[in-house]
């Protein structure tokens, strides 16, 4: 049973096996051709048994690719909550699973209301429609609700409660659903409030502003609140806010299709979407016969061939170039983000990362990136190929530069921002906790923190009642570790917060 990250890099894992794949076609190639290159990258030799690795690692590769695509013994339970963008971002999920032809057994929506009081009666009325779109777009595969539950699931005796909680939604029930009219009270139709303020960021002369934390908390809505809150406090300033998540939501919570060119919403606002793959495929076509010329005057010069063996070298050459290698994608994220950088046109840029396993390792990419790309210029530099991958050559050092500086830029608290976004729940505190130390560890310009997500009052209700109690013990314990940042705390409201208006209200809320 595997427990996975969230579903942009659960996506780049499952397509681990393909990439392996080609990997190992590269790599048999250059076998016989390439004894010293090879005993680098995989530890064999074709004069040696170390040739054996290559052969295990092309069958590791097809057996794992064999057993993702066979639904008898692999399947996929996609879980999410009942709200506009998770479920949309799942909706994406599974048609990527479809393409890979990996088997989803079920979809579960976490958290559903439970309770009979008017907050929890009007989060019913709001999730009801989308458990009905969810068995409407998937009628073939089970529907299961997980409702909330009054305590966090924290030890195995309420872990084993939530899993007998758990009900599939029969297919009759679907009607049922839609037909069945809860009323809620109008009082209740408010906007989350906020104890305390985040600094205006804007005015204090910021770059960037980045925003770090779970899967989960809100942090998307908040980011894209922040835009909207500094566009219309500041009419002489451009803010640009940009997802660098794989697994985009902005564009979802904005209502506004995004690419990787800025989309302007308003006069001084403008949002985009960073595909990296999509950057990246136009890097390759843009460098890609270039680039595998020098590859092949590379192996050339360390084999000395001719001929027939010149031809191996250039389908070696051609089947290097066009791997899609892990995190070489994450090279194009850095270019895109340089380059907005670098032209000027934007005072702040927003930046909604991935979640923080993922954001972590966007921020130490540099650390890798810069000296691989120096190795890559010195090995042309000592085959004398400079003549032969000129635009290559300039694109290696700007990126180098453009890397820097953003690494650079990302520490200072003149030039860079974070705001820590969490909830109220321990095992979120905890991750939370830990990404604080990890951040500040990096000489992160980490000051601010967003709690979200807190339960209001609600007497008589002992799901909300049993919530609110846990979150406070929670908070409470987790209070040494925050103690220097300015934490501000915003109530869950008991319906989503969607489209301008309700962001524009969080925004308010947020900044003050």
């Amino acid at each position: 049973v595997l427990d996975t990250a969230p579903t942009g890099h659960t996506l780049r894992v499952l397509n681990l096996p393909s990439a392996l794949d080609s990997l190992t076609e590269a790599l048999t190639l250059m076998e016989s051709r390439h004894d010293t290159i090879m005993s680098a990258l995989v530890g064999a030799s074709s004069t040696s048994p170390g040739s054996d690795r290559l052969t295990r690692l092309k069958e590791s590769a097809g057996l794992m690719t064999e057993t993702l695509k066979d639904s008898h013994r692999c399947g996929v339970f996609v879980v999410t909550i009942a709200e506009h963008l998770p479920l949309k971002e799942t909706e994406r999920f599974i048609a990527d699973l479809k393409t890979l032809s990996i088997a989803v057994k079920a979809i579960l929506i976490n958290h559903t209301a439970a309770g009979n009081c008017p907050f929890c009666l009007q989060q019913a009325a709001g999730q009801r429609q989308y458990i009905a779109n969810i068995q409407e777009g998937f009628p073939a595969t089970p529907t299961y609700l997980v409702g909330q539950q009054a305590c966090a699931p924290a030890d195995l005796r309420r872990l084993k409660q939530l899993a007998e909680s758990i009900e599939i939604v029969p297919r009759d029930r679907l009607i049922q659903l839609e037909a069945k009219n809860i009323h809620c009270p109008p009082a209740l139709a408010s906007n989350p409030k906020a104890t305390g303020h985040l600094p205006d960021f804007a005015s204090a002369g910021q770059k960037f502003l980045i925003f770090a934390g779970k899967g989960g908390v809100g942090k998307t809505s908040i980011a894209a609140a922040s835009a909207l809150a500094f566009s219309l406090r500041h009419a002489d300033k451009q803010i640009l806010i940009a997802s660098i998540d794989p697994a985009h939501s902005l564009g979802d919570c904005l209502g506004r299709p995004l690419s990787n060119k800025p989309l302007c919403l308003q006069d001084n606002l403008w949002a985009l979407e960073i595909n990296a793959c999509e950057l990246l495929a136009e890097f390759k076509s843009t460098y890609e016969e270039e680039t595998a010329n020098l590859l092949a005057g590379l192996f050339q010069t360390a084999g000395h061939g001719g001929g027939f063996e010149m031809r191996q070298d250039r389908e070696i050459a051609d089947k290097l170039v066009n791997l899609d290698t892990p995190d070489l994608d994450e090279f194009m994220v850095f270019r895109r983000l340089a380059e907005l950088r670098r032209s000027g046109k934007f005072d702040l840029v927003i930046i909604d990362p991935a979640p923080s396993g993922h954001f972590f390792r966007f921020l130490q990419l540099p650390a890798i990136a810069v000296p691989w790309i120096k190795a890559t210029l010195k090995v042309i530099k000592e085959h004398r190929a400079l003549a032969t991958a000129p635009k290559t050559v300039r694109e290696l050092l700007t990126l180098i530069k453009d890397i820097q500086t953003f690494q650079q830029e990302v520490s200072e608290p003149a030039c860079t921002a974070m705001v820590a976004v969490a909830s109220p729940n321990r095992l979120v505190l905890e991750g939370t906790a830990d990404m604080v130390l990890r951040l500040q560890a990096l000489t992160s310009p980490l000051k601010d923190m967003v709690i979200n997500l807190m339960r209001p009052p609600s007497p008589g209700c002992s799901i909300c009642m049993g919530l609110q109690d846990s979150e406070q013990k929670a908070l409470a314990s987790f209070a040494p570790c925050f103690r220097d940042l300015n934490v501000v705390k915003v109530s869950l409201s008991p319906h989503e917060i969607a489209g301008p208006d309700g962001l524009i209200d969080l925004g308010g809320e947020l900044y003050g």
